[in-house]
């Protein structure tokens, strides 16, 4: 299949974009000297027609381009250099094995007849690098990077649960799109709770049968029952004893619960606690079949979770970790041979020291540390320390981190300060570990944690109370 050339080449420099004439050595707009890029409305192997450039590197561009067979947007990504082409085919293997939200999707790679060149067909991820978000916006609050590298670390942890680390985790490989919509929580809400469900066979088996049938009779009289009341799942009323009104009058009370009968109390001859009276029985009874006579003083309210739209609509972060150019699989350490990581790969600020030398054991723990420093870059706007001037400094006894930056939450802080621990064993034990840490530690100190924690408290500090008085006893006092 032939590609088809445009008359022309695109400027490198993403900001600018300009269409250049083919023999043209520098850009027309902007003076930056051109690489022999694709012209605007070149089409790839008769299938994808370049529309735009998105960036360009010292191996390769990425275009925005059509696929005219679906008309679907892709990222079209052109390897230039030949000898990084096993780099660029290793990087395409690794990415067609791989299927996450927050990864890019692979769905061709092939070399160009015409051109000579490699190319590797993508989603297209719309967005902004989160270097340039910084660099134009201002560094993010801790609610928008928990949004943000909340998905990157879902996305960093799945890597390495195939297998794979990324060994360049930087603010320029994160995207980043913010959009607006109306959002949906999970939100609790009070409701009444309705009393348990009670059966008259399930009254006969708290008690003897003589003891039942006398209950039974006692309820049947009809007058015998009076002043019914409920309260939340406490019955009570008062039973008048002896053959005819105006006899004695006993107390009677119970607690039910989701088990059955909770709490009981009846302060007739007749009553044990375990065991049930007469007068239990007929309360019980008088529930199941009349609970309409059973006057309402106050309902037992509850919560329960429910799922609402925000009235208002609120900013939704996407988030993709892209550019797996140095990634390679984990390999089990042998100590028999050499690493087999013979490419040295790193970028001062976020990477960890063992990727600056040949040959050193990289593992997971390697991404760890980049993605601690991208996380304190996108809270402070500033580069972190590169990991070899951190080295010198602790030879020196001096700190080899500086103090607590503003704009990062303490615990967040101290979960940083592991993570980019300059020795791989001090680390966490993988990247979930880090952000659990991190979370964790707001969440315990937030103010909202410590007012639930304290509605907690009260409400069964009140149901210890309620249980007490139905008991006798006065917590009050």
């Amino acid at each position: 299949m032939k590609t088809r050339v445009a008359q022309g080449q695109l400027c490198p420099n993403p900001r600018c974009g300009a269409d250049n004439a083919l023999t043209a050595a520098v850009c027309a707009c902007c003076g930056t000297p051109l690489r022999q890029l694709l012209g605007r409305g070149a089409v790839v192997r008769a299938r994808y027609r370049v529309d735009a450039l998105c960036g360009s590197g010292g191996f390769g561009a990425v275009y925005r381009a059509t696929d005219l067979a679906t008309g679907q947007t892709v990222a079209l990504k052109e390897n230039l250099a030949h000898r990084t082409v096993a780099r660029f085919e290793r990087e395409a293997r690794l990415l067609m094995a791989l299927d996450h939200p927050h990864l890019p999707k692979v769905h061709a790679v092939f070399t160009d007849e015409d051109t000579g060149r490699a190319y590797l067909v993508m989603d297209f991820v719309p967005g902004e690098s989160l270097e340039s978000w910084v660099a134009h916006r201002g560094c993010l609050t801790w609610q928008e990077a928990q949004a943000v590298f909340g998905q990157i670390v879902a996305a960093v942890a799945y890597l390495h649960q195939q297998g794979v680390i990324h060994r360049d985790i930087k603010p320029s490989n994160i995207l980043l799109r913010r959009y607006w919509a109306q959002a949906s929580v999970d939100d609790w809400e009070e409701v009444i709770l309705p009393p348990p469900g009670l059966t008259e066979t399930a009254i006969a088996k708290l008690t003897d049968r003589a003891r039942f049938q006398r209950g039974w009779a006692y309820w049947q009289d009809g007058w015998r029952l009076q002043k019914l009341k409920r309260h939340g799942w406490t019955l009570g009323g008062v039973c008048l004893g002896g053959d005819s009104p105006g006899g004695p009058e006993y107390q009677v009370w119970v607690i039910l619960g989701d088990g059955g009968v909770v709490a009981r109390f009846c302060d007739c001859p007749d009553f044990r606690r375990e065991r049930f009276c007469k007068h239990l029985v007929a309360l019980l009874l008088a529930w199941v079949y009349e609970p309409h006579k059973f006057e309402v003083v106050a309902e037992k309210m509850g919560h329960r979770l429910a799922h609402r739209l925000l009235p208002h609509l609120t900013p939704q972060w996407h988030a993709m970790l892209v550019d797996f150019g140095v990634a390679k699989a984990l390999e089990p350490i042998n100590p028999a041979r050499p690493h087999s990581s013979s490419l040295v790969a790193w970028t001062d600020g976020f990477s960890p020291p063992e990727q600056y030398q040949s040959g050193a054991a990289v593992d997971a723990r390697a991404d760890q540390y980049a993605l601690a420093a991208t996380l304190l870059f996108a809270l402070t706007g500033r580069l972190p320390p590169d990991a070899l001037t951190r080295m010198a400094r602790r030879r020196q006894g001096k700190p080899d981190l500086p103090a607590k930056p503003l704009g990062v939450p303490e615990p967040v802080w101290q979960a940083l300060r592991v993570a980019l621990h300059l020795d791989p064993a001090q680390r966490f034990d993988n990247v979930l570990a880090f952000w659990d840490a991190a979370q964790d530690g707001i969440r315990a100190a937030s103010p909202a944690h410590q007012k639930a924690a304290q509605c907690w408290l009260t409400e069964w500090a009140n149901k210890l109370r309620r249980w007490a008085h139905a008991l006798g006893f006065n917590l009050h006092r």
